[in-house]
């Protein structure tokens, strides 16, 4: 991830602290509008799929619970983006196809069967997130479900990238060498 993707989320933390959730649903909705476009002057390079469907999430998800005045939209867009996701490797996987390939063969050099358990590696990630924020948001308070999406979320996430790394770190593609 890039730095330019955790102002959205450092927006979405201080507007809650200072003005609940609905003022920080608008912050992280313009703030994500924003960074999107501004990764995109800067690369000169199209979002790929998976941002722009995730930015439109957002769009979507956080103009319901702004205009509904209802934080459970916000609360359970993760849960659709994680699913969606899981969903879309596992459909790729039992179509024949590895769609996660796409996003990662730039930094990775690997085999069919390699893709395959990278692939499932990934389901597993993204169902264990959905679940995880299901419950969150539904048996806890609303301030230990916005700590978990800022502090718990993204280092999950970094924990399981790092650990990628750490377990394919022979199929790393260097410097486009292959």
């Amino acid at each position: 991830m890039r730095v330019l993707e955790f102002i959205p989320l450092a927006v979405f933390f201080i507007l809650y602290k200072l003005y609940g959730v609905i003022y920080a649903t608008a912050g992280i909705v313009v703030t994500t509008l924003l960074a999107t476009i501004i990764n995109f002057l800067i690369t000169k390079r199209k979002p790929n799929n998976f941002a722009l469907f995730s930015t439109a999430l957002m769009v979507l998800m956080g103009s319901l619970t702004v205009f509904t005045s209802n934080s459970a939209f916000i609360k359970v867009k993760p849960t659709i983006l994680y699913s969606l996701c899981g969903l879309t490797i596992t459909g790729g996987l039992l179509m024949g196809k590895v769609f996660i390939k796409s996003l990662f063969s730039a930094f990775l050099f690997l085999n069919d069967r390699q893709w395959r358990i990278f692939s499932i590696q990934w389901i597993a990630f993204f169902l264990v997130a959905a679940i995880s924020n299901e419950i969150i948001w539904r048996f806890f308070s609303e301030e230990t479900w916005v700590n978990f999406k800022v502090s718990f979320m993204p280092l999950f996430t970094l924990l399981f990238m790092f650990l990628q790394i750490f377990l394919y770190r022979k199929h790393l593609v260097i410097q486009n060498d292959r």
